[in-house]
Order: C-alpha cells, then sequence, then structure tokens
C-alpha cells in the first residue's frame, strides 16, 4: 500500500506544472515525499495492531474491573474519555508543529543540496559565508517551528 502511495504521490508530481517546481526546493519536495510515505507506513504497520491490542486489553480489563469493583469501575469510566480527549488534542498540537519542523528541515536540506551541488559558482563569487548564514538562517527558522508556545506546555 506505501509503495502505491508512494509511486502515485511521485506520478502526480511528474505531471505537475514546471512552474510548480520553480517555486518549491528540490529538497523540500524530497523530504515530504520520504518522509510523509513513511510515517503512513509506520501507522499502518505498528499503530494499527496497536490500536486492536489496546482495545481488546481495554475490553478485557472493564469486564475484569466491573466484577471486582463496580464503584471503582464507573469512577475510571468517567476519568478516562476526558484524559484521553485531552491527549487526543495535545497530540495533534504536536503533529502541527512537527508537519512545520518537517518543512523547515526541507527547506535547510534544499539550501545545502543546491549550495554544495554549485559549490563551484558559489566560490567563484565567493559567498560562502553568505550560504552559511543561508542555511543556518534555514536552521534556526526550523528550530523555532519545533518550539511549541508557553501557551500550550
Amino acid at each position: 500500500m506505501v509503495v502505491r502511495l508512494r509511486s502515485q504521490l511521485y506520478q502526480h508530481m511528474m505531471g505537475l506544472e514546471i512552474g510548480f517546481f520553480d517555486q518549491q526546493q528540490t529538497g523540500g519536495l524530497l523530504s515530504r515525499l520520504s518522509s510523509d510515505t513513511e510515517g503512513l507506513q509506520n501507522t499502518l504497520s505498528h499503530d494499527l495492531s496497536a490500536l486492536l491490542r489496546y482495545i481488546t486489553m481495554s475490553i478485557g480489563g472493564i469486564a475484569l474491573l466491573l466484577y471486582t469493583s463496580v464503584p471503582l469501575a464507573l469512577l475510571l469510566l468517567l476519568v478516562i474519555p476526558p484524559t484521553a480527549w485531552f491527549s487526543g488534542v495535545a497530540g495533534n498540537i504536536i503533529r502541527r508543529y512537527s508537519i512545520q519542523t518537517q518543512e523547515a528541515v526541507g527547506n535547510a536540506s534544499a539550501i545545502d543540496e543546491e549550495t554544495i551541488s554549485g559549490v563551484r559558482t558559489v566560490r567563484s563569487f565567493v559567498q560562502e559565508d553568505s550560504e552559511t548564514k543561508r542555511y543556518k538562517r534555514a536552521l534556526k527558522q526550523g528550530l523555532r517551528c519545533s518550539e511549541i508556545p508557553v501557551h500550550y506546555r
């Protein structure tokens, strides 16, 4: 499934207009192509089986808890759903910052790929310091994207 998704994504990218590639950086596209499909592969292979295992264990645990102590089971059933909801909200916030960080890292990768592949041009125009600063700014942008604001901590 992941191979099919990756090949469909690649095929779609090859059908896009040239203007799209002028606006995008190669490193960012390559990073997204590999890491997004890799994340989906982890979800399909590991996370799905873990979800089924946790559901089975939860149903068994609730049944045993109800058998042992009904008041305690009811208390847990009142506490666990809000906790799970909060965890889901926090997970979505973290996922959003992770995507932003991934895009920033892709931008930094595009800069280093561009600079290294054109190192002769960079050196002939004595732009080593300028390119180093540009790369450093991109890395710092990635670091800023990964910082969760204080009101979410």
